[in-house]
């Protein structure tokens, strides 16, 4: 996605709630104002024809937004983080599985390879609204068999797979909403 350096003169209002934002969210000053901007613009029902594929910095934006909302939706289902990094949790029965999130607009959710071997289960969390998320739980082998590999033209391509969210409906079972 280009990018294009802008200037744009804001009120102190506004200005401030962005840096207070982007303390909150630790995301350097650009970055927060992008995501603003995107929400903003998700809101006004606006598309932007960039954000149907994902590039280097939106996929390590969506990362990091998984990694922070991950484990408050792992806390609501009383899991316990397996690792310090990833997304792998322990349930209650101690079977392992990941939890993928997926933004509003986003409707697949991915599993690289080499974690989808030593899982049970894939629990994908879709954000409905502000804070609240769709959560499904499908198990690895039902992933495996339906799941298409990433695509084409991206560095993961051959070490992950993706499934929709409508694939997760009907394969797996719903746990509800979660409010985080």
């Amino acid at each position: 996605m280009a990018s294009a350096p802008i200037a744009v003169r804001l009120p102190e209002n506004l200005i401030s709630a962005v840096w207070d934002y982007q303390e909150r969210e630790k995301l350097e000053r650009h970055a927060a104002l992008v995501h603003l901007i995107r929400i903003g613009l998700q809101r006004t029902g606006t598309l932007i024809p960039e954000e149907t594929t994902q590039d280097r910095q939106s996929g390590a934006e969506a990362r990091d937004w998984a990694l922070k909302t991950g484990p408050k939706i792992a806390a609501s289902l009383k899991a316990t983080k397996v690792s310090n990094k990833g997304s792998e949790y322990r349930d209650a029965d101690g079977k392992l599985f990941s939890i993928r999130c997926a933004r509003r607009r986003n409707n697949l959710v991915g599993l690289y390879n080499t974690m989808r071997d030593r899982i049970d289960y894939v629990v994908g969390a879709f954000e409905a609204g502000e804070g609240i998320f769709d959560v499904y739980k499908v198990d690895i082998e039902t992933w495996a068999k339906h799941a298409r590999p990433g695509s084409s033209g991206t560095a993961n391509k051959d070490k992950l797979t993706l499934l929709s969210r409508s694939r997760l409906v009907e394969l797996g079972k719903s746990l509800g909403n979660v409010r985080l």
